[in-house]
């Protein structure tokens, strides 16, 4: 049975552009969304120090990640770029999806951009994220 599940503004203003002249989408509407790329700039490799000052956790102390360097960019159709750490790509593979299909982040003042992070906690890498229109 089909039934009407959000009206298509609703869709328009979050994350999905919907390609249909009705006024909503009903269960089994199909819709299209555009994908784009999205360009992932290394902003910062902070050391350990940088991190926790002179205090870090268990007595550990890391230089900045050196698998990237600032400023270092590149360009996803969703699949990991050739040389990317593997554990810092699950860390914000979801915010690019998110960008590539056209949605944003509220808290972000310049749509399709985002700033993320690799989870690892003695020496993460800041990426800026931006959808290439």
């Amino acid at each position: 049975m089909r039934g009407k599940i959000f009206p298509k503004d609703f869709y328009k203003k979050t994350l999905w552009r919907v390609g249909s002249s009705e006024d909503t989408l009903e269960i089994g509407d199909s819709f299209m969304v555009e994908k784009t790329k999205v360009k992932i700039r290394v902003a910062k490799t902070p050391s350990t120090k940088e991190v926790f000052g002179d205090a870090p956790p268990f007595g550990e102390t890391f230089e900045g990640c050196t698998r990237f360097k600032v400023g270092q960019e590149f360009i996803t159709e969703g699949e990991m770029p050739e040389g990317f750490c593997t554990w810092a790509w699950n860390n914000i593979y979801q915010q690019i999806l998110t960008l590539m299909f056209g949605g944003n982040f509220p808290w972000m003042k310049e749509k399709g951009t985002g700033v993320f992070c690799c989870t690892d906690g003695l020496r993460p890498v800041v990426f800026e994220l931006r959808r290439i229109e």
